[in-house]
């Protein structure tokens, strides 16, 4: 048996990379409280952190980067074969070493894994409460993904993936004050007939320097997506995706640092909690392959999550809902 195998690495670095862009809101709330709206927006940041890199690895094309074609110096590529007891093929993609393990930090901009002033940056919130303007943001890209593929020649579309310590830095003031996410965990994929599914179980470390605060906390989420092409499409080997509709159901569990802002004197105060949200999907995400102006993970057109509140004596419950391609969901707390 003949397994032809096509890795999409241009695809996972630019899905890391707009992770480290996301608009996920960096700016604590006025006044509500970390039970209150406070919460509500750093949770709702760190799903929006994670859901980034997830939406990139399931509208993968499974396409675009080959080994034998990338010439990047990041990520760098190894790959094997073997045919016993099956065709396996695996192929290690690895970014920059951790952080703290990098010497000098913050990482020289020669840095083959630090991008620098990518369009679209600037008008994003930023760590540390700032406004876009005319900030330059920078994104260092670390850690390593381990894609396996086993079987047929379509086993592209059924393979599992290890992501150890995957993540990225961004910041707006030479990492003074920064965003950092560190992922771990597994990742499944399956084909049927109508289309894909993946199961993922992934705990996220998430931190934010911001004004001399150290905020941290982490993210547990057993999620299942499903993508399903519009009707008559179908799923290609190594093609791009096209449109079709994505659902998300599972579990997402918040421990952490929220920052709260109050209204009379613009300072902040830390808060920590503990809360369990239970994910569906009240409508489906709507994927538009004919946005070809903005990368796959910000072609999502319709849809919104539901994030139910199941612990937390405090916690609450809000929506994520996507309203244009090319545009950031809204978030918004459900009483």
């Amino acid at each position: 048996m003949r397994l032809t195998i096509t890795l999409s690495v241009s695809s996972l670095a630019v899905g890391l990379l707009l992770a480290g862009c996301s608009d996920a809101s960096t700016t604590p709330d006025g006044g509500a409280g970390a039970d209150g709206q406070a919460q509500v927006n750093e949770v709702s940041a760190a799903v929006l952190d994670d859901a980034d890199e997830s939406l990139a690895s399931v509208l993968d094309q499974i396409g675009g980067g080959t080994m034998a074609l990338n010439d990047a110096p990041c990520p760098a590529i190894a790959g094997s074969f073997t045919n016993d007891p099956a065709p396996s093929f695996t192929a290690t993609v690895t970014f920059g070493t951790l952080p703290e393990l990098t010497t000098p930090w913050p990482p020289a901009a020669d840095d083959p894994c630090l991008r620098t002033g990518e369009p679209g940056w600037g008008d994003r919130d930023l760590p540390g409460g700032m406004s876009g303007g005319d900030a330059v943001m920078k994104v260092y890209l670390f850690g390593r993904l381990q894609k396996t593929v086993t079987g047929t020649s379509d086993a592209d579309f059924e393979r599992s993936e290890a992501v150890t310590d995957l993540g990225w830095v961004r910041t707006a003031s030479d990492f003074t004050d920064y965003v950092r996410m560190q992922r771990n965990g597994t990742r499944g994929f399956t084909r049927s007939a109508t289309g894909l599914r993946a199961r993922e179980d992934m705990v996220t470390a998430r931190e934010r320097k911001l004004r001399g605060r150290d905020l941290q906390s982490t993210i547990t989420g057993s999620l299942e997506w499903s993508f399903v092409p519009v009707d008559g499409a179908t799923l290609v080997s190594r093609a791009s995706r096209p449109s079709g509709y994505i659902t998300v159901t599972g579990t997402h569990h918040f421990d952490g640092d929220v920052p709260v802002r109050t209204a009379t004197d613009d300072t902040i105060s830390i808060a920590t909690v503990d809360v369990t949200h239970a994910v569906s999907t009240t409508v489906p995400l709507f994927y538009d392959s004919s946005c070809t102006s903005v990368p796959p993970r910000r072609r999502i057109a319709s849809g919104q999550l539901l994030f139910t509140r199941t612990g937390g004596a405090s916690a609450r419950s809000f929506t994520v809902t996507w309203k244009g391609c090319g545009t950031e969901p809204v978030r918004a707390e459900v009483p």
